[in-house]
């Protein structure tokens, strides 16, 4: 976010001070998600309209100077490993709706409408900025970040540049909330089952919302964001790939154990044969080990080192709730 933010004013901020700046923001907006989950529902719909037209104004003003042959153009030095990334942070996280099922009235009929929808919307707002922008300005290897800002300028002016820039900041925060509400909706389900300590199911009387869980989560966003953005990237996809395997593989597992023609009536059921469904899934197993495989040492050392905490301490809640039932 303030990297847009800098590239649409042309400061630089110190690190220290850049470092504050961001833990504000994410506090600012951690309190938004604890004001309820229909708050970040409305907030994110905003956020996509508002996302959506700095694009079609740019598009419309700059249509006599677009080049649309500029995207047949094909990248001989691009770096795929790094294209890779991007596009599974991109686009990762759908798998994150289950863990507010609960929240959601009739989710066997709203949850597969809602993924359907939210998936063409999400291509929408990825693919008409990139054809825009790309068209205007064939250059593709000057792009970094803030890029956007710099066509919005050499094609319009200041007027649509100090657009974008909170048109992208709209954007990195509306990402923010949703994620959060994901996470911390998780853990706080998680809790609900016994797999974490109980106290992270406790929620507010006010909003009803996971206050503990959401907390915890923002502890640990607050120590990442000392991590510059690709390194986090990198983290981030790492260990969604991983949970992803693992999710794959809990269905596929489900399956043989809980056979379709014996689950309840009204429920929801993916409507493929279980060797169907492993064909169905398997590019996205290989482009989740991939993306694992192309990560830096030092992120394989830290998520490796996340999971192993994470299994032990699984071990240690199994230990202390058979000597501590009650708690």
């Amino acid at each position: 976010m303030l990297e847009y933010f800098e590239a649409g004013t042309g400061l630089k901020l110190p690190m220290w001070l850049s470092y504050i700046s961001r833990v504000v923001i994410a506090t600012c907006l951690t309190a938004v998600n604890l004001s309820g989950l229909e708050v970040v529902g409305v907030a994110s719909l905003v956020v996509l309209v508002l996302v959506l037209i700095p694009f079609v104004l740019l598009a419309l003003a700059g249509v006599d100077e677009m080049e649309p042959s500029a995207w047949g153009q094909w990248a001989s030095n691009a770096s795929y490993a790094r294209l890779l990334h991007n596009v599974l942070w991109n686009f990762n996280g759908f798998d994150a709706t289950s863990t507010m099922t609960g929240e959601v009235v009739t989710p066997h009929k709203t949850i597969p409408r809602a993924l359907l929808m939210s998936t063409c919307l999400v291509i929408l707002t990825y693919l008409i900025p990139v054809l825009v922008v790309t068209a205007l300005d064939p250059d593709w290897q000057s792009y970094d970040d803030g890029h956007y800002t710099e066509v919005a300028t050499h094609s319009v002016g200041a007027v649509l540049t100090a657009v974008f820039s909170a048109s992208a900041t709209l954007s990195c925060a509306g990402m923010y909330m949703a994620e959060l509400a994901s996470d911390s909706y998780q853990l706080s389900g998680m809790a609900e089952m016994g797999l974490v300590p109980r106290v992270f199911r406790q929620r507010s009387s006010g909003g009803d919302t996971p206050f503990v869980a959401i907390s915890a989560s923002y502890f640990f966003i607050v120590l990442l964001l000392m991590l510059p953005f690709s390194q986090l990237l990198e983290i981030d996809n790492w260990l969604y790939s991983a949970s992803l395997i693992l999710e794959l593989g809990a269905l596929v597992r489900l399956r043989y154990k809980i056979p379709v023609p014996g689950r309840p009536p009204g429920v929801f059921n993916i409507p493929i044969s279980t060797k169907g469904l492993v064909g169905m899934y398997l590019p996205t197993l290989l482009l989740a080990g991939f993306s694992i495989v192309w990560c830096h040492w030092f992120t394989h050392a830290l998520c490796l080192t996340i999971c192993v905490f994470g299994v032990l301490g699984r071990f240690g809640m199994v230990w202390f709730k058979a000597r501590h039932p009650l708690l």
